[in-house]
This record gives C-alpha cells, sequence and structure tokens, in this order.
C-alpha cells in the first residue's frame, strides 16, 4: 500500500503483500494443535487468486460457513459427533471432529469467488477485483 498525504492507494503488488499476510496469520496467535486444526493449504495463482483448502472430513456442508467479516475470511466448522454406543467398549478414538473457527486478512481489493466441498476438502478461492481509477476534474474558481 502506497501511502501519500495520509491516503491509501493499493498497488499490484499488494495483493501478493496481502497473500504473505495471510500466510504469516494462518495459525493466528494460538499455539499448539488447537491452532492447526483443521489443516490447510494456501497458494496463490497468477497473482490474481489466492485458494485456501482445508481438511473438513466429517463435517456436512451444513457444519460449515464462509463469512467475510471485519475485513476478515471467518470460516467456522460446527462439531457433530458421531455417537459411540453406549455399550461399546471404545479401542481409541483418534478422530477429531470438533468446532472450529479460521480467521484471514482478507485482501484488500478482493472478493470470495467461491467455497466448496469436496472429498472432505473445503476450498475457498480469493479473487483479486481490478483497481478502479477516478479522475476528479479541477475546476477554477
Amino acid at each position: 500500500m502506497f501511502t501519500s498525504l495520509g491516503y491509501s492507494i493499493p498497488r499490484a503488488a499488494d495483493f501478493a503483500a496481502d497473500f504473505n499476510d495471510i500466510v504469516s496469520t494462518v495459525f493466528g496467535s494460538k499455539t499448539g494443535g488447537e491452532a492447526s486444526f483443521p489443516f490447510s493449504n494456501c497458494w496463490l495463482i497468477n497473482d490474481d487468486e489466492i485458494h485456501i483448502q482445508l481438511t473438513v472430513a466429517g463435517y456436512a456442508e451444513d457444519d460449515l460457513t464462509v463469512e467475510l467479516e471485519n475485513n476478515q475470511l471467518v470460516i467456522k466448522g460446527r462439531a457433530t459427533n458421531t455417537p459411540i454406543p453406549d455399550d461399546a467398549k471404545v479401542l481409541w478414538k483418534n478422530i477429531s471432529q470438533r468446532s472450529f473457527v479460521r480467521k484471514y486478512k482478507f485482501p484488500v481489493n478482493a472478493t470470495i469467488e467461491s467455497a466448496n466441498l469436496e472429498n472432505g476438502m473445503l476450498e475457498v478461492v480469493i479473487k483479486r477485483e481490478p483497481v478502479e481509477t477516478t479522475r476528479i476534474k479541477i475546476q477554477k474558481k
């Protein structure tokens, strides 16, 4: 972002810079397993498109929300644990189905193009919108 006279002017390179901010804040300020659940991938395509992919096996479409909130992309998952019968003897339980919230700084001049759930993977595509230049006519007084 180029700043002049107190005004911020987005540049083409800002989308990639915002992408770097997303990558650096993927895990937020939390530490340990909570911050990395669910696991995710994030990549940039041709400087105009960011993909964020989360592993959400066991979550139905109705259990997931993708929202734009206060200049942040917020992805939430609601836990819907599969009940284990009361009379069953649990040998081990490694499948973690718990509620989660993942927040990502949203890039300047971008929109959420899509959010798709397929084979236990949620993929959110963010595209940069072109910056429109507005010319202001200078009037003589």
